[in-house]
């Protein structure tokens, strides 16, 4: 039995979520994120009003020297926007250009192709009942017999987005073919933390702005299912192992 995959952030209002949620949440937790997220908007609030007060400021200022009044106040205005958001541009277009090119599943090698290419060895395949996981450095590996490997990675490509991948590996046995070759992989891309923000652990994680999700969820759901689709087919074509 494999784990089900969590790819791309989740939802960035956890009080409200939680709270809604028919998934049963200790009330402490509840508390705890309702407070923290309490906290933020009361600073942000104290922020929007500092930038008002200096906005109007560099106003009188700059029309004391007979000049647009929107000179100084856009100027502050700018300034107070960039100390808090000056990633969040950049992060949202490394997201949206990742997705456009990178993100998606492909398939470099069908069932079929490798049955053609291997022939009688599917037979041979043995499925284990608990295929155990192996930690990486940078993810999760399942074996799902002999020569399939399924494995799921993750690793920081830009600022704060995440490429996330599952791709399904044949070991070849052979010397004279390459010891790895790629199948399948699932590609995708996020940016953000998790639960937030009870999943904040850093100053930089309180940036609910960078929350982005998964690129297509549509099509994210349509590529998971062919993917287990696969997975699904090889572990019942695969024979039972023998006590």
């Amino acid at each position: 039995m494999f784990p089900r995959r969590i790819c791309g952030p989740r939802p960035v209002f956890s009080c409200a979520t939680r709270l809604l949620s028919l998934t049963p949440v200790h009330p402490l937790t509840i508390g705890k994120d309702c407070m923290l997220g309490l906290a933020i908007l009361a600073v942000f609030a104290v922020y929007l009003w500092l930038t008002v007060v200096l906005a109007r400021i560099a106003t009188a200022y700059v029309r004391a020297y007979h000049l647009p009044g929107w000179i100084g106040g856009g100027t502050i205005s700018l300034i107070m926007f960039l100390l808090v958001f000056w990633d969040w541009i950049p992060t949202a277009v490394a997201h949206h250009y990742y997705c456009s090119t990178r993100a998606g599943l492909k398939v470099y090698k069908t069932l079929e192709q490798w049955r053609v290419e291997n022939p009688g060895v599917m037979e041979t395949l043995v499925t284990p009942i608990n295929s155990p996981s192996v930690a990486l450095s940078n993810g999760t590996s399942f074996t799902l017999n002999q020569r399939f490997e399924w494995r799921m990675t993750n690793r920081p490509v830009f600022m704060s987005v995440v490429e996330h991948v599952e791709a399904i590996y044949d070991h070849k046995p052979s010397s004279g073919y390459p010891r790895e070759e790629l199948i399948m992989a699932l590609t995708d891309y996020s940016s953000g933390t998790g639960w937030f923000p009870a999943d904040a652990n850093t100053l930089h994680d309180y940036k609910f702005w960078l929350v982005m999700r998964s690129c297509d969820e549509a099509a994210q759901s349509r590529d998971e299912m062919l993917e287990d689709r696969f997975v699904k087919t090889m572990r019942s074509i695969g024979r039972p192992p023998t006590n």
